[in-house]
């Protein structure tokens, strides 16, 4: 967690707004907790692109996962199947 910034010596002394450096140091971090996600996202895409490769598979399907390698941007794709809930296919029946 970030430390608040202090009044330095001989610097005006303006009254904050409490609730807006709340605010500002929540957003903070959750952006900062978001920026480390993506970068984490990253690298697992790239591993599993490389584990893709080495096994010589373009897509792979297996019971609730999906994974395809998108060759025009060297990327993958990954789906996973989600259950219907109990609700969706009561009133689905």
């Amino acid at each position: 967690m970030r430390e608040k910034n202090k009044d330095l010596p001989g610097m005006e002394n303006h009254s904050g707004i409490p609730e807006l450096d709340e605010l500002g140091m929540e957003y903070a971090e959750i952006r900062d907790e978001r920026i480390a996600l993506t970068e984490r996202e990253v690298e697992l895409k790239g591993r599993l692109l490389e584990m893709m490769k080495k096994h010589g598979k373009k897509s792979y399907i297996r019971k609730d996962i999906e994974i395809r390698i998108v060759p025009s941007e060297e990327k993958v794709k990954v789906k996973i199947k989600k259950e219907k809930s109990s609700d969706a296919e009561a009133s689905a029946a």
